[in-house]
């Protein structure tokens, strides 16, 4: 059944009524979040800002955005935990149907996902966590997601002319924050990293050991093919070959786009600093200024 989270109060939308057929798979709860403090007073309104993500199996599917890879922002975590993101206050864990998936097709039909929402096309209005959580609950159960989860971007979006840039761009087309920090290693970067690592290893050893054999120097030569037919000493194919080009590039490309948003962030803190020193010596020579003029002399 997975864990199943304290629950706070609940909506009348929340509301929903399930067929003894559908009670027969795996329950696949709503995990809602507040993202304000405001929430309080307007989520009985059925209105408010959430971030939300889905349970199931006892595991949490969620999206978020990130603006320094093309790397997906979908993300699998503890259940009724967002403490990676922050601002958000677990709200309520809402039971929104059944699966008939097992465990593995869950992670199957996530993993189709991600190419579909990668962190940098996260968009307030077009493409938020809600999005993500209203697909995937489609989905698992063909159950729809709470209205009033969404709501104030459906509202947003129709007065779009007159919102800021922040609302109605990818996260691709804006600046980082100052002080941004890229996102963790996740897990398709993490077994990227180890096939990547599988096949350096491998033909640093393979090489090693031909040159062994040319120069005649190390163990014997039944040693040498004894070894030549476990999985280490074997050349890359040509396949393997051009795959571990294609992973050192885009190592490259991924270490080159972190260092140049550390930079950025570090440009902006120094700018920031710099403005502070300026507006700290204005004053100052303002007061100085201020000091130095002449008592006025009444006549």
């Amino acid at each position: 059944m997975g864990t199943v989270c304290t629950t706070r109060e609940k909506h009348p939308e929340d509301e929903v009524q399930f067929t003894e057929e559908e009670k027969k798979g795996e329950p696949v709860y709503l995990n809602v979040y507040d993202l304000m403090g405001l929430n309080a007073t307007t989520h009985p309104l059925g209105i408010g800002v959430y971030h939300t993500g889905v349970q199931v199996y006892g595991r949490e599917y969620s999206y978020a955005g990130h603006y320094t890879t093309e790397s997906t922002g979908l993300r699998c975590s503890k259940p009724c935990d967002a403490s990676w993101l922050h601002d958000a206050v677990f709200r309520e864990h809402v039971l929104v149907g059944y699966t008939k998936f097992s465990a593995d097709e869950v992670n199957a039909k996530f993993d189709a996902l991600k190419d579909d929402f990668l962190g940098p096309d996260y968009n307030v209005l077009d493409r938020n966590c809600n999005h993500f959580t209203a697909r995937f609950i489609k989905i698992l159960t063909r159950r729809h997601l709470p209205a009033y989860v969404n709501r104030i971007m459906n509202i947003a979006e129709k007065v779009r002319p007159c919102l800021p840039d922040m609302f109605t761009s990818d996260l691709r087309d804006m600046e980082p924050p100052e002080g941004y920090v890229p996102p963790r290693i996740g897990r398709a970067e993490r077994l990227r990293l180890q096939k990547k690592l599988y096949l350096q290893n491998r033909k640093r050893e393979a090489e090693r050991r031909a040159k062994q054999k040319k120069t005649g120097q190390g163990k014997d030569k039944d040693d040498d093919d004894k070894k030549d037919d476990d999985d280490a000493g074997k050349p890359l194919t040509a396949e393997e070959e051009e795959q571990l080009a294609e992973l050192e590039a885009e190592e490259k490309r991924a270490k080159q786009e972190v260092e140049a948003a550390i930079k950025r962030a570090e440009e902006q803190q120094k700018q920031k600093e710099k403005e502070k020193g300026t507006t700290k010596d204005d004053t100052k020579d303002a007061v100085d200024d201020k000091q130095r003029e002449p008592d006025a002399i009444e006549v």
